[in-house]
């Protein structure tokens, strides 16, 4: 698997990539510091298996990355890894496309469990959406 992280923190984005290599969940994997290079990177690298994205980048409108990447890559699934933990952020940035939504405070194990679920076609749903009032529509629900 060939992953691209897009964070524009540079220890998280090498904290990802180190969890996604050492777990064997990535064989290789790109970094990114802004939505500008995350987009380069997935345009020269149509083998790329997901991207895992922030909401809160430096040159983008927040969940407006969503929609940048999916229109650039309609097949790679993208996840969102974000310190967001407001369920209306999960909601719309799983309307817009992304494919799972993964609150930063969550541990390493879930995180790898949500990429691994994505990649094998299913959607990621964090579990502080089992509390919202209004959770989303019929989705698969991993913790």
């Amino acid at each position: 698997m060939k992953m691209l992280v897009v964070d524009d923190h540079a220890v998280l984005r090498q904290g990802l990539a180190a969890l996604l290599m050492d777990s064997g969940a990535a064989r290789e994997v790109l970094h990114a510091g802004d939505q500008a290079a995350g987009l380069a990177h997935l345009l020269a690298h149509p083998d790329l298996d997901a991207v895992l994205l922030d909401l809160k980048l430096p040159d983008s409108e927040g969940l407006g990355a969503i929609t940048a990447f999916a229109n650039a890559a309609p097949t790679v699934p993208i996840i969102i890894v974000s310190a967001s933990e407001d369920p209306a952020d999960v909601r719309r940035a799983l309307e817009m496309g992304a494919l799972g939504y993964v609150p930063k405070s969550a541990s390493p194990e879930t995180l790898l469990s949500a990429v691994r679920l994505v990649l094998s076609g299913a959607i990621y749903v964090p579990p502080l959406m089992l509390d919202a009032e209004e959770a989303p529509g019929p989705m698969r629900v991993a913790c």
